[in-house]
């Protein structure tokens, strides 16, 4: 029934209608972390039915979808069966069923928690009243808030793993944001910038989002047009401005057009679920021209400032490429939509990256020589080498194409500038990639964090995080953009494995 996994290999799947397949019943079995629940099935079942949405994929194509539900590892067997849609139409279709089937529950028997299925099942495409009676299925309690069972427990499962911990209050408590800039200085650990437990992150977002702003300025250094502003608690943020609708389409170079907002936010999301933690917090954030800007713009931030022909007081700022004809206006309401990003007051290194890009139609050298990375090995230490090929892996599901330089703070690299991010869903410019398949090497961690977002699941906890702070980040092409590009970090890592050897290719370090 998901949309977005059946897309994952088969993007030219189409919808054709949903149908009913009579004798069979659905069931769920074995359960899958990647899913964060039970995987369904069907099991035959005279006077049971199952409605099911039926797809329409290209015949040459079939292959690839018999691998992604693992025919070759013998988890799903594909069978031919015959089902009727709501018109009264029969057509023999393809489906899955499990190769190990459990015997059917006893009447009145609750489904198990070891067979209570992900709640990525249910999508639209089914009649309403089989979605009420399936929703039996998870099994309602009060403890839960009147959420199923089952998504009670996957999210529940999600939110308590070690991989999200530092997200869990953000979602659940982390509403006492009081105080908690003051101690920035305190911070930062070896393992983390920030604390990430015991109720800190969602207080730090909540703070960044909501605390009083007593002074705005340009925030000059760098090339897109940011602003300072000083919390009353004397604490800073960056603000990068809204330029783009989420919808829209950046066209031409990797690295064209100006920041995104929706990218800066979106990547600290993203660096959560793959444990980096050492990225500056960030989250949406709305601030109104006349009551938070104009009475507490400093003499600089004036001189930028300008009005509109409908009045409005717009900013042009100053930074590199900032113009007086480039303004950011706000919105009917008198706001401006930004990126608020915690200013780190820290003593960072400065690296340019091996990696880099000219940004002129002369190739660097990591371009034009495979071999590159024995260049690099020479010269880095292997920590920093797989440091480079986390923020690699990093860029890559997200496109950005910018990285020209990395800054360090106790020998980790510091997930800066994320701008650059989510500018067309459509292409996946591989050499950003190119750490990664150039040296065939990555950090073990690093890899098993990668295999638990397997089938969809990392742009939906990306969305399931973002949406408890009430944000959208991205259009659903960017979250399929996401997934996508994941299948081809694995199968870069493959790749690696299948040519050098697990033990070459994994790190432990």
């Amino acid at each position: 029934m998901l949309d977005r996994r059946i897309h994952l290999r088969n993007p030219t799947a189409e919808f054709y209608s949903p149908a009913v397949l009579k004798g069979y019943r659905l069931d769920f079995n074995l359960y899958v972390p990647s899913w964060r629940g039970a995987a369904a099935t069907i099991v035959t079942d005279p006077g049971s039915s199952v409605w099911g949405a039926v797809w329409i994929i290209e015949r040459k194509q079939m292959y690839r979808l018999d691998e992604q539900e693992g025919v070759n590892l013998r988890w799903y067997i594909p069978i031919n069966v015959t089902v009727t849609t709501p018109q009264g139409r029969d057509h023999i279709a393809r489906t899955y069923r499990e190769s190990i089937l459990l015997p059917k529950l006893s009447e009145g028997e609750t489904l198990p928690p070891a067979r209570r299925p992900s709640n990525t099942y249910l999508q639209e495409h089914m009649k309403l009243d089989y979605l009420r009676n399936t929703s039996d299925i998870f099994t309602h309690s009060p403890q839960t808030g009147g959420l199923p069972i089952a998504i009670y427990e996957i999210n529940s499962a999600i939110l308590s793993m070690s991989l999200y911990d530092a997200l869990r209050v953000i979602l659940i408590t982390g509403t006492n944001s009081k105080d908690v800039l003051y101690e920035t200085e305190k911070w930062v650990s070896d393992e983390s910038l920030f604390p990430h437990t015991n109720g800190a992150p969602g207080q730090i977002l909540r703070a960044i989002q909501n605390s009083q702003i007593a002074l705005v300025d340009n925030a000059p250094k760098g090339t897109q047009l940011k602003l300072l502003l000083l919390l009353e608690g004397k604490q800073k943020l960056y603000f990068k401005p809204k330029r783009y609708e989420l919808d829209n389409v950046i066209k031409g170079k990797i690295y064209a057009g100006y920041d995104r907002h929706n990218s800066e936010v979106f990547a600290y999301y993203l660096a959560m679920v793959l444990n980096f933690k050492w990225i500056a917090p960030s989250v949406i954030r709305k601030i109104h021209i006349e009551r938070d800007v104009v009475p507490k713009a400093t003499l600089a931030l004036n001189k930028t400032m300008l009005k509109s022909e409908s009045g409005s007081t717009c900013i042009y700022g100053k930074c590199f490429y900032c113009k007086r004809n480039e303004t950011v206006c706000p919105d009917q309401n008198g706001e401006i939509e930004g990126a608020a990003i915690l200013y780190l007051d820290r003593q960072f290194k400065i690296h340019k990256s091996p990696w880099r890009r000219s940004y002129t139609t002369k190739k660097m050298e990591w371009e034009e020589n495979n071999n590159f990375c024995k260049k690099v090995t020479a010269t880095l230490s292997l920590k920093r080498i797989l440091n480079l090929i986390d923020v690699a892996i990093f860029d890559f599901l997200i496109q950005n194409g910018d990285r020209h330089r990395y800054e360090v703070y106790k020998d980790q690299i510091v997930l800066l500038d994320n701008g650059k991010g989510l500018g067309n869903p459509s292409v996946d410019e591989l050499d950003i990639l190119a750490p990664l398949y150039q040296c065939c090497m990555l950090s073990l961690k690093t890899w098993q964090n990668l295999e638990l977002l397997s089938g969809g699941s990392l742009s939906e906890t990306i969305e399931l995080l973002a949406g408890y702070q009430g944000n959208k980040l991205a259009t659903e092409e960017h979250f399929r953009a996401v997934d996508r590009r994941l299948m081809k970090i694995y199968a870069t890592v493959q790749y690696c494995i299948g040519k050098y050897g697990s033990t070459k290719v994994l790190k432990k370090i």
